[in-house]
Formats: structure tokens, C-alpha cells, sequence
């Protein structure tokens, strides 16, 4: 997890016995992965091409999208770790 929260946890081998056992939860599971995996290459093209300021926003919005409330705390140096510059650069 990336921002303080809540979140449930399964045991591997019970969840991969529940994807053999649903072709619905498999099926889900599959566009789930394949959602995940544009995300980061979209990610990856968005860390090569974009200034800081832009890929910030775009780090923000997508964290506000899975926070609920869409409050959240961070710092500076967080920051610029999920951003890979320096604290210092880090937009206000």
C-alpha cells in the first residue's frame, strides 16, 4: 500500500482454488490484469515523456481515485520517491 488505509488479504492458494473453481472470478481477474498492465506501460510513458509537475498530477489523481475518502497524507519525500527525483523537486 502506498498511502495509509485498509485492505484485505487471502491466502494464494485458497484465491488461486477459487480461480479454478469460477470462470467468472477468473474471467474478472483477467481483465483485471490486463487493466493493471496498460497502467503501468501508460505509467512508463508518462515518467519518459512528461515533466515533473505533469507526471505529480497524474500520481495524485490516480491515488485520489483509490482513496476514499479522496483525502490522503503525504510528504515531500514520498513524493519524490513514487516520482524517482529528488524531494527538492517536487512540485508545491
Amino acid at each position: 500500500m502506498q498511502v495509509p488505509g485498509t485492505a484485505l488479504t487471502m491466502d494464494a492458494r485458497l484465491f488461486r482454488s477459487e480461480l479454478d473453481r469460477s470462470r467468472a472470478l477468473n474471467l474478472i481477474m483477467l481483465r483485471y490484469a490486463h487493466a493493471f498492465f496498460n497502467q503501468v506501460a501508460q505509467s512508463a510513458a508518462c515518467a519518459h515523456l512528461h515533466k515533473v509537475e505533469q507526471r505529480c498530477c497524474r500520481w495524485l489523481l490516480m491515488t485520489a481515485t483509490g482513496c476514499h475518502p479522496a483525502t490522503f497524507l503525504l510528504t515531500h519525500e514520498f513524493l519524490g520517491m513514487m516520482l524517482g527525483v529528488r524531494r527538492t523537486t517536487v512540485p508545491m
